[in-house]
């Protein structure tokens, strides 16, 4: 089955509030991959996001904001919901 039918089917509420909250996108991996299968899903992760971006990553995407995050994953005085909170008020 797809990985549509296999989330909207499942149990847990979570996982489908996490996809309805993402507009009902989802894409799966496999986790065991590794070789040309792994450089083949990650290349299939990129253009995916770069699509989704409108092809223009660089906009979205920039040093600053990577240097931003990384400093705010690295404190250790706030969750994790905080610190995705502070650097969406940054973005």
């Amino acid at each position: 089955s797809s990985l549509q039918q296999y989330v909207a089917d499942t149990d847990n509420a979570a996982l489908r509030e996490l996809l309805r909250d993402c507009g009902g996108r989802c894409c799966a991996f496999n986790n065991r991959a590794g070789g040309a299968e792994w450089d083949a899903q990650a290349g299939d992760l990129l253009a995916l996001v770069q699509q989704m971006l409108g092809g223009d990553l660089s906009t979205h995407y920039t040093n600053k904001l990577y240097s931003q995050a990384t400093q705010l994953l690295g404190c250790n005085d706030m969750d994790f919901e905080e610190k995705c909170k502070r650097l969406a008020e940054q973005v």
